[in-house]
């Protein structure tokens, strides 16, 4: 079974959630609609059931509803990543899941934190297939030389969360935040 409901009114718009019994498995950012947050959903978990339940997501809605209102800097919640079938990609994604709020990482630093030195384009794909946006921080990614990089969202997207992080999103500011 997956559970899923919808933050509405958040600094990016509406947030669409999901979770398995083992934990947070899905979160939606951007111009989506509930109906494409179940198509994702479906292609993710093709054997299971989808069941709109806001009282399993309360503990997990609270968190985001706090990072969101500023009152959160780390997740605490538990995260169910069996979507991700690659291993390398669950390993970035968990390195990723550590750095702190208000910290940037280049692509090519994940890859060697992860232990792949050399796969910053592969670390690249794995952001554009993050299926936690937020919570496992992909927003926190930049390229090697300052630059935004890219994000699934969009820029726009992106320079908000990282400016609601207190990392305004120049490239100096992106330099100094990868060396703190």
């Amino acid at each position: 079974m997956i559970y899923y409901d919808l933050i509405p009114h958040t600094l990016v718009g509406n947030v669409f959630i999901a979770a398995t019994e083992k934990g947070l498995c899905a979160v939606l950012v951007g111009d989506k609609t509930l109906d494409t947050f179940k198509k994702n959903l479906v292609r993710m978990f093709s054997d299971e059931t989808l069941k709109k339940n806001p009282s399993h997501l309360k503990a997990y809605r609270k968190e985001i509803e706090e990072y969101f209102g500023g009152k959160r800097t780390s997740f605490t919640l538990s995260v169910d990543l069996s979507s991700v079938r690659s291993s390398f990609q669950r390993k970035v994604l968990h390195k990723l899941f550590a750095l702190p709020f208000g910290r940037v990482v280049s692509y090519g630093e994940l890859a060697e934190r992860s232990g792949f030195p050399g796969a910053a384009r592969a670390v690249g794909a794995t952001m554009a297939a993050n299926p936690l946006a937020v919570v496992i921080p992909c927003h926190r990614v930049v390229a090697a030389g300052g630059g935004l990089g890219g994000y699934s969202a969009g820029l726009s997207m992106k320079k908000k969360l990282l400016s609601h992080e207190g990392v305004p999103p120049t490239r100096s500011n992106l330099l100094k935040a990868r060396s703190r």
